[in-house]
């Protein structure tokens, strides 16, 4: 059986999720701790630290993606499902661009498959709308029988979503999408 990971992949603070069911209590949780007070009690929620120790942004986006590569290497994942591009995206686009590159060439060099999921494609998965804002994640993830206060141990509320936890849901639902797709016929 393939071992999967979804990815919410951003140059600051991605979220991933490990595994191969949709039972947040068998899956690894992953994200960069935003502040120093976040913390997590769980067992499969890992909160990293952030790393700023980096001279250029070359090196700033292959230490982020070493760091995860390294973690899918570890847990022996074969398939990586990672939200697509938003083509509304503004900003540092071509930064994060770059950023994703170098992520994609470390899962290609690991022998690690790639897919795509467009967010659209994510957000109808979790609840039903293609446009759904980051509440309406934080709400579908809120339905399951996982306290979204184990993920971090901040006080975390529809109208207060701090990274990672909303990176993380993303990520619970990348996976989540990817694995409903591997299992759909022809796919």
């Amino acid at each position: 059986m393939s071992n999967y990971a979804g990815i919410d992949w951003s140059m600051s603070s991605p979220g991933m999720v490990i595994g191969n069911t949709s039972d947040p209590s068998e899956l690894l949780f992953f994200g960069i701790r935003q502040k120093k007070k976040q913390s997590s009690s769980a067992s499969n929620i890992i909160l990293l630290e952030p790393d700023d120790s980096y001279t250029c942004d070359a090196e700033r986006y292959f230490k982020l993606a070493s760091r995860y590569v390294n973690i899918l290497v570890e847990n022996d994942v074969d398939v990586v499902f990672q939200e697509g591009y938003a083509y509304g995206a503004s900003g540092n686009t071509f930064n994060i661009g770059e950023c994703t590159g170098i992520l994609k060439l470390l899962l290609w060099q690991n022998n690690i498959e790639l897919r795509i999921i467009q967010p659209s494609e994510i957000k109808k998965f979790a609840t039903g709308k293609g446009n759904s804002n980051k509440t309406a994640m934080f709400e579908a993830y809120s339905k399951l029988d996982h306290p979204l206060d184990r993920l971090i141990d901040d006080p975390v509320t529809s109208a207060k979503i701090p990274s990672p936890v909303n990176d993380i849901i993303d990520a619970y639902f990348v996976l989540q999408c990817g694995i409903a797709q591997i299992k759909q016929p022809g796919q």
